[in-house]
């Protein structure tokens, strides 16, 4: 199994990222927690984290998922920005 390193440096790669400038910024970012479809309770200590969630159920599309309302996505914002992180939010294809 890869490392979180070895994989960020593998696709700084195929982005185009030399190889001294992947190592680099697999360096940089393993300080950093992605928690998928969640928010945690009360952020993550000592690092900086971005919680990943999508506006459907899924990454994907999917006709006949429903999605989240603009009330859940604003409280969303405000928790995930009031414990220090950052909101990444997916918007699939409809």
């Amino acid at each position: 199994r890869e490392s979180f390193e070895e994989i960020f440096e593998g696709a700084a790669l195929l982005a185009g990222r030399t190889p001294a400038e992947a190592r680099a910024l697999a360096a940089i970012n393993k300080e950093y927690a992605f928690p998928e479809q969640e928010i945690p309770d009360t952020g993550v200590e000592g690092m900086d984290w971005e919680s990943c969630i999508t506006m459907a159920q899924g990454w994907s599309y999917s006709p006949d998922h429903s999605y989240k309302s603009v009330h859940q996505l604003v409280h969303m914002l405000v928790d995930i920005v009031a414990k220090g992180g950052n909101f990444l939010l997916n918007i699939g294809p409809a």
